[in-house]
């Protein structure tokens, strides 16, 4: 979370306790996925929401104080969703590339972080680049892809790649290697959200990136 956020928090104003206001909520949060489903996110406001829900607006506002704050819930939940879903996939694809190669392990794992940030940006790209840092989706980016390598955490991951490669590299201190590495990936995919999203789909930033991150361990 940056420290110098000044941002209002877009957080519900309470949770929903009982069956009836569960279904509330519910229906609230499935309607914004509906209206950004039909590509309507330059519409999207707390009217058009409860219009979509079929509630009223004052029930609205009593669980959320702004639109940003139902976005914050639909992306959460969509996490936690796409989380199973992208899974099995990412996890095949990044191990099979991980046995051929330390290059073409670590060009997959910048393709499969670049998609997923392609899918939320997708969702609604304003909320998502406006809070990336809030909601520290990144954290969230490194936790799927660690998860799915079955590893505590995504640069202990990159360090395991490292140590399994360590025959072909110099390296004086794995450690720093991994720390470079795992860093520079992240950080220009990180920039790349927040200033130009575009390049995400692109095969020449991607190489770019994956260059670079050779680069700091050759």
């Amino acid at each position: 979370m940056a420290a110098d956020y000044d941002k209002p928090i877009p957080l519900p104003r309470k949770l929903p306790k009982q069956g009836r206001s569960k279904v509330l909520v519910d229906a609230i949060v499935e309607a914004c996925e509906n209206i950004l489903a039909k590509g309507d996110a330059a519409q999207l406001s707390t009217n058009y929401i409860a219009e979509v829900a079929g509630v009223n607006i004052g029930s609205l506002y009593q669980y959320f104080p702004n639109k940003e704050a139902v976005l914050a819930t639909v992306f959460t939940r969509k996490m936690a969703a796409e989380r199973a879903e992208f899974a099995d996939q990412s996890n095949r694809r990044i191990l099979a590339q991980s046995a051929l190669s330390l290059s073409a392990a670590l060009a997959e794992v910048i393709r499969v972080k670049a998609e997923l940030h392609q899918r939320f940006l997708t969702l609604h790209g304003d909320f998502y680049r406006d809070y990336y840092d809030f909601f520290d989706f990144e954290s969230t980016i490194d936790e799927y892809v660690s998860t799915d390598l079955q590893q505590p955490t995504w640069s202990v991951w990159v360090k395991s790649l490292l140590k399994h490669y360590q025959h072909e590299l110099r390296l004086d201190d794995i450690d720093r290697a991994a720390f470079l590495v795992a860093n520079i990936i992240d950080g220009l995919l990180s920039a790349s959200v927040r200033e130009e999203p575009h390049f995400l789909c692109e095969d020449d930033f991607l190489i770019q990136v994956h260059a670079a991150a050779l680069n700091a361990i050759s």
